[in-house]
C-alpha cells in the first residue's frame, strides 16, 4: 500500500463495527478521520476496561483496539459549522463510512440519494443492524439476536442442550467490520473500473456465509 495513493475516508461510525471496518481500512493504508462529537467523543471511549479501573475517554481499551492509525476531529455535524466542515471533508474523502439508523441518516442527509447529487465521487459504506430498507429497518440489535436470526446459534453449544452464544462480539463486531471493509474496497475497484459512485451496505442478520449481490450500476450492495 505504500506505493500507491492512500485513500481518503470519514469515520461517522458510532459502534465497533463500524470502527472495525475503518480499522482495517487504516491498517491497509488509507487516512481516516474519525468525526466525534465534542466533548465525550464516540460511544465507543466509554467501553472498557481502562488502566486502574479508572474511566477515561482516552485510555479505553476498546477504542485503542479500534482507533489504531486514525485522526481524530471533534464536530457537532447537526449544527451549521459543523455541518459545514464535514461538508468540506466530504468533498476530498473518497469514502464515507457511517452506522446511523435509517432514519437519523435520512434527518441529516446523509443517505445515498442525497450524498450522490452532492457529492458524486463518493463511496458511501452503511451498516446498520436490519439494513436501510425492508419491515426491520429501524430495529435495534444485540449480539444474541443477531446470533440468532443469522443462523449462528444453530451451530453452537452442545448437542442435548440449548444454543450458546459465542464469546465476544462476532455478529456484532468483527464480521459486520470485516465484510464491510471487504465490501468497500469493492465498491473503490468498481469506482476505478467504471467511473462510477457506488454504495456498500450491509445487514449485519444475513447468514454470513450467503454470497454478495451486486445489484444494476451504479450501485454496489454487498451483503451477507
Amino acid at each position: 500500500m505504500t506505493d500507491q495513493p492512500s485513500y481518503l475516508i470519514v469515520d461517522l461510525s458510532t459502534n465497533a463495527m463500524g470502527g472495525y471496518a475503518t480499522r482495517l481500512l487504516a491498517s491497509y493504508g488509507a487516512e481516516v478521520i474519525k468525526v466525534e462529537p465534542p466533548r465525550y467523543g464516540e460511544p465507543t471511549r466509554a467501553v472498557g476496561p481502562f488502566p486502574g479501573d479508572r474511566p477515561d475517554p482516552n485510555t479505553g481499551a476498546l477504542s485503542l483496539f479500534l482507533d489504531v492509525n486514525k485522526k481524530s476531529v471533534p464536530l457537532d455535524i447537526e449544527k451549521p459549522t459543523g455541518r459545514t466542515i464535514l461538508d468540506r471533508l466530504l468533498e476530498r474523502a473518497d469514502v464515507l463510512v457511517e452506522t446511523f439508523a435509517p432514519r437519523k441518516a435520512d434527518e441529516l442527509h446523509l443517505n445515498y440519494s442525497d450524498l450522490e447529487k452532492q457529492f458524486p465521487r463518493l463511496v458511501l459504506t452503511s451498516i446498520a443492524p436490519f439494513g436501510k430498507d425492508g419491515p426491520y429497518r429501524d430495529l435495534e440489535a444485540c449480539e444474541l439476536v443477531l446470533e440468532a436470526m443469522s443462523g449462528w446459534l444453530f451451530q453452537s453449544g452442545e448437542p442435548d442442550r440449548a444454543p450458546a452464544r459465542t464469546r465476544g462480539e462476532l455478529t456484532n463486531a468483527m464480521v459486520p467490520g470485516l465484510l464491510a471493509a471487504s465490501a468497500t474496497l469493492a465498491a473503490l475497484a468498481w469506482r476505478i473500473k467504471a467511473a462510477r459512485v457506488s454504495w456498500s451496505k450491509y445487514r449485519r442478520w444475513r447468514r454470513c456465509w450467503r454470497p454478495a449481490a451486486t445489484t444494476k450500476p451504479p450501485t454496489l450492495i454487498a451483503s451477507c
